[in-house]
């Protein structure tokens, strides 16, 4: 016969897997959120990236407006 320290340690009543796989469903649910974050964090540095691409591309578009429009008004070339 089983001593009371036995089943506290073991954490189940003998022939009971109710403690272990509820345990085992935790540890698999605590992975699937880690790999749901890493998924959100890698997601959100993809877009962070884009954006300054874009932000990027938007202030060199106007810096070159504002290129072409010193030259236009030095040459005396006519507006458009």
């Amino acid at each position: 016969m089983r001593s009371g320290t036995d089943r506290t340690w073991s954490g189940s009543t003998p022939g009971s897997k109710t403690n272990t796989s509820c345990a085992s469903a935790n540890g698999l649910h605590r992975k699937l959120q880690v790999i749901g974050d890493t998924a959100q964090t890698l997601t959100d540095l993809i877009d962070t990236q884009r954006s300054h691409r874009l932000e990027l591309i938007i202030v060199l578009l106007i810096l070159f407006e504002i290129v072409i429009t010193v030259f236009q008004m030095l040459t005396g070339a006519p507006r458009l």
